[in-house]
């Protein structure tokens, strides 16, 4: 294949500079993500899991297993993913020279995760936790470093860039059967996704080459996991800017239910008697939950989130 693929595309979009009111955009999501660090490592859930895997307290490596702890990591609407978890500590770990360099990684890291992210359809969401698939992606742009007095990169940059894009495709993943089951597989998707992006930058710079079309192509990753994926979109604004923040510490989900519930409440006084709650079918599909048995499946059960309003 001679054309031009979608990573090397996606390489040359994220060669831009990137302008000052999108770094201070940045900084409240870093803000945001530290917000969820501090608060989930007072959490249970976090010693059991610097129990588990041994951390050392090592603050990054907590943050890669801690952003998304308490569900209340930022969200990107239209893709469904939550791009600062993975991004943040891949851009703050990737020694930035300055607090500047670790807010363009960032932002580039954001660009990546959702640029591909928005392309996975429902076929692939159906199956994949798209914040891990389209994670890796994101954690390679926020380690990479990147050459201000080249904005729009050169030819080299853009190859070794595109080869570490394949290297971490070809491993992405991330399947939802842990909705199914108690644990702590959707912090592993974090790491794994972050660890990934790293190692392939890593090799990549050392001389291995990845596939070109590792998303495209006739074996690539829409191939295997969608039916109808869509279009790659080049915006010029940068897609953090489309990224929002979650005012309750429960899957995204749950949060229509909740505003509905705290609206009501507000009007009538309480709530009393039993509560019907319609909703659309992504949100009974991962919240649907009378029962919870830990405080992550109360975090995915829409019945448990009215119950505490």
């Amino acid at each position: 294949m001679t054309q031009e693929s979608l990573t090397e595309k996606l390489a040359t979009h994220l060669m831009r500079p990137v302008d000052e009111a999108t770094r201070q955009r940045a900084r409240l999501h870093l803000l945001d993500w530290l917000g969820c660090i501090a608060g989930a490592r007072q959490s249970e859930l976090a010693d059991k899991i610097i129990h588990k895997v041994d951390i050392e307290y090592d603050p990054l490596d907590m943050a890669r297993w801690f952003g998304n702890l308490l569900e209340m990591d930022d969200v990107h609407r239209t893709s469904i993913l939550h791009p600062g978890p993975i991004v943040w500590p891949a851009a703050l770990s990737s020694t930035p020279e300055t607090m500047d360099d670790a807010l363009v990684r960032a932002v580039k890291g954001y660009e990546a995760t959702i640029a591909v992210g928005s392309t996975l359809d429902t076929a692939h969401y159906r199956n994949y936790h798209n914040t891990a698939t389209a994670g890796v992606f994101g954690a390679v742009a926020a380690f990479w470093a990147y050459d201000d007095s080249m904005p729009e990169g050169f030819p080299e940059e853009i190859k070794t860039m595109t080869s570490a894009f394949g290297l971490a495709g070809s491993v992405t993943s991330g399947l939802w059967q842990m909705r199914n089951e108690i644990g702590d597989t959707k912090q592993w998707h974090i790491v794994a996704a972050h660890d990934t992006g790293n190692h392939a930058c890593c090799y990549a710079w050392d001389g291995l080459v990845g596939p070109r079309f590792i998303l495209e192509g006739p074996q690539g990753l829409y191939a295997a996991t969608c039916e109808n994926p869509k279009p790659m979109t080049f915006p010029d604004q940068w897609r953090i800017h489309e990224v929002s923040f979650k005012p309750w510490g429960a899957c995204r989900h749950a949060h229509p239910a909740i505003d509905v519930a705290l609206e009501l409440k507000a009007k009538l006084g309480s709530l009393d008697g039993d509560i019907l709650v319609e909703t659309y079918a992504d949100a009974i599909s991962f919240c649907d939950r009378p029962d919870p048995q830990s405080v992550n499946d109360a975090k995915f059960s829409i019945q448990h989130a009215v119950a505490i309003v």
